[in-house]
């Protein structure tokens, strides 16, 4: 045996004897090329006829959005709790409820699928129409098949049968018993709620009827006058309080003004900057007419000079607005004076009343504190009952509203094609998987590998 080898540094020889020529394969092939074509149509066959032999099936979805919070028309806790319930959770609740016995039963039902060939008539066949209705619930959960799309609420519905017609049927319907269900769920739950409700607003009634009784025969029995939703002497009380506070107020007033017009006679320069609000009428006309005075005063004595006629003239005038508005001053800071003393002596008198009403108050705390209780009590048993008529009413509203709004997004369509694989790929498959078994026999089964040895030996 002589091999050939490369004498350059890191170079290997590689033995071709256990090598296959591919001219060795296709020629062994050929010799047998009836036996290859006969394997390969049969592989074909096979499956392609076995297709027939299995029934057909379709696969129907719908897909169906949910809506976990609903519709709220009415704010209720009754509809929204403190607590809100996990979307996660209340999706998986709704797949229960599609699938559960109270939908699929009816679906049973209107379709007729205990007496069905392919489902409660089926093999083993029970005489009862009971045992019947319980296999045909059992196929139809088997046939109907439920996944969530993603982390959305939509919910697909996928149905396997044989016949088409009978699973749109069938897919058709489990979305609107689904509906009626819930909405039957709602109604059935409000109805109780409202009955329960109403009961309890009986004796709510009654209860603040009782307690509104016992304040009045409290008022009555003890003589209790109530003016302004209190009684007569708290709001004797009230009252002269506030007279109090308005009487202070115009007694600062008065002081304030007294003052103004008293700095006002001691100080010339002060009267402008009075505020006429705190002036009367005829002091306001007599400033304006001494500060016009002034004025021309002082225009004469640069123009003329202070010893001739006209000036002397203007300042005797001006001497004699004066004195009226000084007098005038005075005549009015009297009146302010007289006023604050007036307004005291009243102030002396409504503290005393008030002072005395107040121990009339202190001696009749204990029949106030009870009332007041009585009082407080039927405010609670009015707010209660208030707040059950108003539950009440909102039920009953809701009773004609629809709070539901799941709803068909992808109605179920007739399927172009039945499932699972075509009869053409399967044929396929089997031709190339009967070729593939029959050229490893023939290789198996020949000397072909023998002789590529020998060949690449000799090579």
């Amino acid at each position: 045996m002589s091999v050939t080898a490369d004498r350059s540094p890191g170079f290997r020889t590689h033995p071709v004897s256990g090598l296959v020529r591919l001219a060795d394969v296709a020629v062994a092939l050929w010799r047998r090329k009836l036996l290859v074509c006969l394997v390969t149509l049969l592989g074909a066959l096979v499956p392609y006829a076995a297709s027939f032999a299995v029934p057909n099936y379709y696969f129907i979805y719908t897909q169906i959005l949910l809506d976990p919070e609903g519709t709220r028309i009415f704010e209720s806790d009754l509809q929204r709790p403190e607590q809100q319930r996990s979307a996660d959770l209340e999706v998986l609740s709704q797949q229960s409820v599609i699938t559960s016995d109270l939908v699929l039963e009816r679906v049973v039902e209107n379709e007729n699928l205990a007496d069905d060939p392919d489902f409660g008539a089926a093999s083993p066949h029970y005489p009862d129409e009971a045992r019947r209705k319980v296999l045909a619930l059992e196929k139809l959960r088997d046939a109907v098949k439920l996944k969530r799309i993603g982390d959305s609420f939509v919910i697909e519905v996928k149905i396997t049968d044989t016949k088409p017609e009978r699973a749109i049927r069938i897919a058709r319907q489990i979305p609107n018993i689904y509906f009626q269900t819930r909405q039957d769920s709602s109604a059935e739950a409000l109805r109780r709620t409202g009955s329960s409700l109403s009961q309890q607003l009986q004796n709510l009634k009654a209860a603040v009827e009782a307690a509104d009784r016992a304040v009045t025969d409290y008022r009555a029995k003890h003589n209790i006058a109530l003016i302004n939703g209190q009684s007569d002497i708290a709001g004797q009380v009230t009252e002269l309080n506030n007279q109090v506070s308005d009487l202070a107020a115009r007694i600062a007033q008065q002081k304030a003004i007294s003052a103004e017009l008293s700095k006002m006679r001691a100080d010339p320069a002060y009267r402008p900057s009075v505020p006429d609000i705190n002036l009367s009428r005829a002091i306001v006309q007599l400033r304006a007419r001494y500060d016009q005075s002034r004025e021309e005063l002082n225009v004469l004595a640069a123009s003329v000079g202070a010893r001739h006629p006209s000036y002397q003239a203007a300042q005797e005038r001006s001497r004699a607005i004066t004195r009226v508005l000084d007098g005038e001053l005075r005549n009015h800071a009297d009146a302010a004076a007289r006023n604050v003393k007036t307004l005291e002596e009243q102030n002396r008198l409504l503290t005393a009343r008030l002072d005395q009403t107040k121990g009339q108050l202190n001696e009749n705390d204990a029949t106030m504190v009870t009332l007041r209780e009585l009082e407080r009590n039927l405010a609670s048993q009015r707010s209660v009952y208030e707040e059950f008529l108003l539950r009440t009413q909102q039920l009953s509203q809701q009773a004609g509203a629809v709070q539901e709004q799941s709803r068909v997004i992808d109605p179920a369509s007739f399927p172009l094609r039945r499932a699972g694989p075509p009869r053409n790929m399967m044929a396929l498959i089997g031709a190339l998987t009967g070729l593939l078994l029959v050229m490893a026999g023939i290789l198996l089964r020949s000397d072909l590998l023998g002789v590529s040895a020998k060949r690449g030996l000799a090579a």
